[in-house]
């Protein structure tokens, strides 16, 4: 009997190496799986600015004077900067919100005021319609506008104003 049960320890300890070493054998198999894919992103066109010399002051001026210039940082000149972050030049435009200057009911033609984007040579008067100013402004760039008016013969007196909007395209 003695031998019979170091027989079946063998058996036992064979069985047990067997099966170890087969456990072994398959986690030393390693099965590697891969697949790819993209990534994307839609990058959009992207334009900012910023204005700075604002806002545009004539100061005090009597009836017909003129044509004067804007006051120094005070829009003479009203400086259009297009942000580092745009991705495309810009053009750039402007335009009165109102054809007149108001100051309660008195009013005068918004015609009276006009932009040049050097200060110098030929001017263009205000209307109410989109007028470039300057193109193309790339990225970082600026464009200067200038601006001066005329006061109408007799005008009433009074603390006239007008929105004006600069854009870009």
């Amino acid at each position: 009997m003695k031998g019979g049960n170091n027989m079946k320890k063998a058996t036992l300890f064979l069985s047990g190496v067997l099966t170890l070493g087969l456990a072994l054998s398959i986690a030393g198999v390693v099965m590697a799986a891969s697949q790819s894919t993209t990534a994307s992103v839609s990058v959009s066109q992207f334009l900012s600015i910023t204005l700075s010399n604002t806002p545009v002051d004539f100061g005090s001026m009597n009836p017909g004077e003129g044509p004067i210039n804007a006051n120094t940082n005070q829009g003479y000149p009203l400086i259009v900067t297009v942000g580092n972050e745009s991705n495309i030049d810009a053009s750039i435009s402007a335009r009165a919100n109102n054809p007149v200057f108001a100051s309660g009911s008195d009013t005068f033609p918004v015609s009276r005021m006009e932009w040049s984007s050097t200060g110098a040579g030929s001017w263009t008067a205000y209307s109410t319609s989109d007028a470039t100013v300057c193109a193309p402004v790339s990225p970082g760039g600026s464009c200067n506008i200038y601006h001066r008016i005329s006061i109408p013969p007799g005008q009433a007196a009074g603390s006239y104003s007008v929105g004006i909007t600069i854009s870009a395209a």
